[in-house]
């Protein structure tokens, strides 16, 4: 069977870059962007990237946006927008800002 060298470190250490991206609820008012991978730093600038990318759209309803290390709270208000409404909206947006099809 083979194996694919993205599987190996590159130098015993370093794991290629291979986030995961999923959008979750949180309660009625706010939903969170997780991203994971092995390379913190490279997941840090991608929540910031889609905050600010977010942060620039005019979303009726959209709230306080909360990043954090590895993830994006977004808090919205429900009588303007929708939870999968906006949940789409930020796996668009996290698509386009990370140059990623994985939104």
């Amino acid at each position: 069977m083979a194996r694919s060298l993205n599987s190996l470190p590159l130098d015993g250490n370093i794991f290629l870059f291979s986030p995961t991206f999923t959008v979750v609820n949180v309660g009625s008012t706010a939903v969170r962007a997780i991203v994971s991978g092995a390379d913190k730093m490279a997941v840090h600038k991608r929540v910031h990237a889609l905050s600010r990318e977010l942060s620039a759209w005019d979303v009726p309803g959209l709230g306080r946006l909360v990043p954090t290390n590895d993830s994006l709270l977004v808090e919205f208000d429900p009588s303007l927008v929708e939870a999968p409404t906006l949940k789409r909206l930020v796996r668009l947006i996290d698509a386009s800002a990370s140059g990623t099809e994985d939104g």
